[in-house]
Parts: structure tokens; sequence; C-alpha cells
């Protein structure tokens, strides 16, 4: 009963945040300069052409109710259409979807690894070069931007080096792992740069605990030791962590797949901001929303499970 409460404030809370968030997205995109009839008929159009326009799209009506109306539609599963493409934006996104999706998990992946590897490492070798090496690493990554890696990338691994392709979205499970590749260790620098600090003073503050030190008394060490003493109390705060860098993740995925060409929600959102696209920024804005505040009560699962004195009050 307690979970269930715990799992029902979680879920209205998720619901109010979403309701907040297209309020403000929905006030802040009207108010932007330009519109939708002016983006789609161009600079040649006169006012005429504009209101009728206008008036087909429904532009014309209070803001009061045409945000009403777009949140009615919320309720039956409609986003609308895509002035851009002409189509439902649910489909537009549907289609698009799935290559964000992919990339996330393989920065995941990447920056897990890397995470783990650096980490245990530096926890390791606490005090000698090494660790020195590895805690100056994540200040260089911080300091690097996101398109500035993704263009030096791109210039050394697919121009000078055409280990992997310039951009686009090779068909089938290999095309498009080698598609995909630079843009994840591109977004995997920074995510690996923020989560190392983090695990690496948690392993260390672990390995130092009073039942580490009984389970090595009763004989355990190395990877059996790591594994189901230390890395899983150790992961803790970094999984938190992970969860507030998701969103700054999402994020670096707009600029990205612009620069790698990708076929993803990124990209959908910066052509919907530049042709005035308010019903596709919208649905793009909202299911980032979503998959934020999904990995972040994904993450208070993990935790909850990790800790056994975590969970509903």
């Amino acid at each position: 009963m307690r979970r269930a409460r715990y799992l029902a404030r979680r879920v209205a809370g998720v619901l109010v945040t979403l309701w907040g968030v297209s309020l403000l997205l929905f006030v802040l995109l009207q108010l932007q300069p330009g519109g939708p009839a002016e983006a789609m008929l161009g600079i040649t159009a006169t006012p005429s052409q504009i209101a009728a326009l206008n008036r087909e799209l429904g532009h014309d009506r209070p803001l009061p109710a045409r945000y009403l109306h777009y949140v009615a539609g919320l309720a039956h599963g409609d986003l609308g259409e895509s002035v851009i493409f002409g189509r439902p934006v649910t489909e537009v996104i549907a289609a698009a979807l799935p290559t964000t999706l992919k990339l996330g998990a393989y920065v995941l992946l990447l920056s897990g690894i890397a995470t783990v590897s650096l980490a245990t490492l530096a926890a390791s070798r606490r005090g000698g070069p090494v660790d020195h090496v590895i805690r100056v690493l994540p200040m260089v990554g911080l300091g690097m931007p996101s398109f500035w890696i993704a263009v030096v990338l791109l210039f050394l691994f697919a121009l000078r080096l055409p280990v992997f392709p310039a951009g686009g979205l090779q068909p089938g499970l290999v095309g498009g792992l080698r598609s995909l590749f630079l843009p994840a260790v591109t977004l995997s620098v920074v995510v690996s740069a923020i989560l190392v600090r983090s695990l690496r003073r948690g392993l260390i503050d672990t390995m130092e605990s009073d039942h580490v030190t009984a389970a090595r008394a009763r004989g355990l060490t190395g990877a059996r030791l790591l594994l189901g003493h230390v890395l899983p109390n150790a992961a803790i705060p970094t999984l938190t962590l992970l969860s507030l860098v998701s969103a700054s993740l999402l994020g670096g995925a707009v600029v990205v797949e612009s620069v790698f060409a990708l076929p993803g929600i990124g990209q959908l959102l910066v052509d919907g901001f530049r042709r005035h696209d308010v019903p596709l920024v919208m649905g793009v804005a909202l299911l980032t929303a979503v998959l934020v505040m999904t990995v972040n009560l994904l993450m208070d699962v993990v935790h909850a499970l990790l800790d056994p004195r975590v969970g509903p009050r």
C-alpha cells in the first residue's frame, strides 16, 4: 500500500510537471516573432494571405482558446499536424524517435564502460600518477563543447581517416552502429567526464567502509568483492547524478544530430524552430520532458533496489 501511494504521488507529480511544461512552451512559442503562416508563405506573402492562412490554422483565436484546444487534443493523443511535413506530429516523431533512442543507448553503453573502468582504475591507485591523470581528464572533457568534439572527430575519423561515415544513418545493424559511433563518442566524453569523479569518490568511500572490510576478512577479493560489495553501493550517488545528466544529454543530442545529419528528434526540433512549426516543437519538447522524467523515475527505482533505506515514506 505504501509503495502504491508512493507510485501514485510520483505519477501525479509527472502529470503536473508535464502540464506546466506544456503551458510554458505554448505561451513562449506563440509569443515568438513571426509565425507559421509567414514561414509557409514566404516573404512575398501579402497581409491578406497571411491572415487567411492564420484563420485556416486556427491562429486567429485568443491564446487561451488555442491552448485549451491543444490540451484537449493531448488528452486524446493528438499532438496536432506538422506545418513542415503536413502530417500528424505523432507520425513525424515516431519516424525520428528510434534514431535518438539508439543514440542514447549507445551513449549510455560507452559512457558506462568508460566511467566504471576509469573510476575503478583511479580508486585502486589512489594518490598515484594514474589517479591524478584520470582526475584531470574530466576537467578537459567538460571544457570542450559538444559541437567542437563532434567536428574534431568528424575531421579525424570521417575525412582524414575514412573509418566511419561523415553523416546520415546507414541501413542495417552494422551500418547503424558505424553511423552512430562518432556521435555517441561525442556525447560520451561529456557524460563520462561528469560521472567519473563521482564514482571514483564513491568507490574510495565504499572500499574504506566496515562491510567491505568484513568481506575481505571472509576471503573475498578481486571481481567478486568489487561487483558484489563495492560497486553497487558506490554507484548510488552516480546513478542520482546520471538522472540529472539525462536532460543535458538530450540537449546535446540536438547539436550532435545536426552536426552528423542524423534523422532524430533533435534535428526535428531545430527544423521546427527554424520554420515556426509550433505543433512539432511542442511535440518534441513534451516527448523530451517525458523521457527525462522516465529516466529519473527509473533511477529512483534502481536506487531503491540498491539501497533498502530508500523508498516510500
